[in-house]
């Protein structure tokens, strides 16, 4: 069966060449778990690695990192407008940041549950909450974007990622749900 690193090392083409789809956006969802602040895009954060000079991400992401940084497809992708809060006493946990995936194509990941009671406390929170702390900021987060950086708009995420990415969505104003 193949792996996402089997997808990540098989595909040549670029997003220009080849739209976004499902599985891109499950590894993108994915790199919203790794420190990225080392470097502007997958191909100079493979770059440190291979230089000995990022310890930033557990090992266990390496080869995922390695792959991105040399695959045509990812190496070019760049990120940009990284938040992060957390706040134990607002039950918050949210992180959310901007991949530049195309010339004007634009990809907002929103990273699920960290393995933290603050996390898993707001996850629950989601079953009897018509609104948690994170959604709110994942729908201020997006209308600050998409004015800062004018484009076409994909967003994604993880578990509770995925439910702030819905949220946004569906709570956007009608003429940025397209």
């Amino acid at each position: 069966m193949a792996s996402i690193l089997d997808y990540i090392k098989n595909t040549p083409q670029t997003f220009n060449q080849k739209p976004l789809n499902p599985i891109d956006a499950l590894i993108l969802c994915q790199a919203t778990y790794l420190d990225l602040t080392v470097a502007p895009n997958f191909e100079q954060v493979a770059k440190l690695i291979k230089n000995g000079k990022q310890s930033l991400n557990k090992k266990e992401y390496v080869d995922f990192l390695l792959a991105l940084g040399k695959s045509p497809r990812f190496c070019k992708v760049s990120w940009c407008a990284l938040q992060q809060d957390f706040n134990p006493d607002e039950e918050i946990q949210f992180k959310a940041l901007i991949f530049r995936i195309s010339t004007d194509t634009y990809f907002i990941a929103y990273q699920g549950t960290t393995p933290t009671f603050t996390g898993w406390k707001e996850s629950l929170n989601l079953s009897f909450k018509i609104e948690i702390p994170s959604q709110i900021s994942a729908l201020k987060y997006f209308q600050k974007i998409i004015h800062a950086y004018p484009g076409h708009y994909y967003l994604g995420g993880h578990s509770k990622g995925g439910n702030l990415a819905f949220y946004t969505a569906l709570n956007a104003p009608a003429f940025h749900q397209g």
